[in-house]
């Protein structure tokens, strides 16, 4: 798990420090504070060898559908455009390791004098990208030793790399947008659970908003596979037809489980949920977060969502929620970190926390 991450030149922040992170941590700001940017920053972080990635989570935006390289969509990574310095992101673990990764947009020119030997073992390579025009490289480093690169293909009909796997540095990192993830995603998770025979974990945090559900299963609709609830119907109902909230929290539970040893990243977690639900929907989430030993992150604007965490996580040991405020200051964001103590306190005295 993080305890620290560091964002540099990336989207909105020119720098941004989360310090004293917990198992489970709440992320609030006004509109355009950078939260959505600050769990794209930590999934990115996650796959530090998937030169694809930044390029996904632009489409996720609604920008550059095709999936490929784009000089000009590429620079709105950076800061103000500003490709001409690094994007960096470093998180520290409580193993006390340290881990980077730097994001380059650079020409062939520039790689030649910044990264000489890079740039020598890159021309060796058939079709090597950085023949011309521009690039995105990666460079990701573990314990302070570089470790490989990995390069966006800009030459390539889709994204191309060169380096090693795109695999996560430990578990996976999912990320769920505000308006949920497909039905598909769901489906597969879902399938990998009870294939081992676990769906028992998730029944009974279903049942905070539908009391009547029996089982979960997987039937054909409309020749989709797709996860049906038992209710005490004469017919098993889809769960995109039960209602928002209740494929909302199977949609957090499914991810919780896959992303053990790794993170889950849920934008705007409130959508689709009744505040008189919350606190016991937190208390399911940090059940299922300890128990795959992932790390969550999640955006909200709900001061009844805050609320309901603190209490949750106040009558269950550890208390390992933290409240993370993003506040634009002086044409900058900065961050101010609530824990136990002072988010109890804002509370009482009806501060804004949101």
């Amino acid at each position: 798990m993080f305890t620290q991450f560091i964002v540099k030149n990336f989207r909105c922040f020119s720098g941004l420090h989360l310090k004293d992170l917990s198992r489970v941590n709440l992320i609030a700001g006004k509109n355009n504070s950078g939260k959505t940017a600050l769990l794209e920053a930590i999934h990115l972080h996650s796959y530090p060898r998937d030169c694809s990635l930044p390029f996904k989570i632009n489409v996720s935006r609604g920008i550059n559908e095709e999936k490929k390289f784009d000089s000009d969509s590429c620079l709105w990574l950076f800061h103000d455009k500003d490709g001409e310095s690094e994007i960096e992101f470093r998180g520290q673990l409580q193993s006390t390791e340290e881990r980077l990764l730097q994001m380059w947009f650079m020409d062939s020119v520039a790689l030649e004098e910044r990264f000489p030997e890079l740039s020598s073992k890159i021309r060796q390579v058939p079709r090597s990208p950085f023949g011309g025009g521009d690039g995105l490289l990666m460079l990701h480093a573990q314990a302070k030793e570089w470790d490989t690169y990995t390069i966006a293909d800009p030459h390539s009909t889709g994204l191309g790399s060169i380096g090693s796997s795109i695999l996560p540095w430990d578990g996976p990192s999912l990320f769920l947008p505000s308006s949920g993830r497909s039905p598909e995603e769901d489906t597969t998770a879902f399938s990998d659970l009870e294939q081992s025979n676990r769906q028992d974990e998730i029944l009974p945090s279903l049942r905070i908003l539908e009391p009547r559900l029996q089982r979960l299963a997987i039937l054909l609709l409309a020749e989709r596979p797709v996860i049906h609830g038992h209710i005490g119907l004469s017919s098993q109902v889809p769960v995109q037809f039960m209602g928002e909230g209740i494929r909302r929290l199977l949609s957090i539970l499914l991810a919780i489980h896959q992303a053990k040893g790794g993170n889950v990243l849920i934008d705007e977690i409130e959508n689709g949920l009744h505040h008189s639900v919350m606190v016991q929907v937190w208390q399911a989430i940090a059940d299922a977060a300890r128990r795959a030993d992932a790390q969550v992150f999640a955006t909200t604007h709900s001061y009844e969502c805050i609320q309901a965490a603190n209490q949750a996580f106040a009558a269950s040991q550890p208390y390992d929620l933290g409240l993370f405020r993003l506040d634009r200051m002086d044409g900058d964001i900065r961050v101010v970190a609530y824990n136990r103590n002072t988010l109890n306190t804002s509370i009482d005295m009806s501060l804004e926390v949101r």
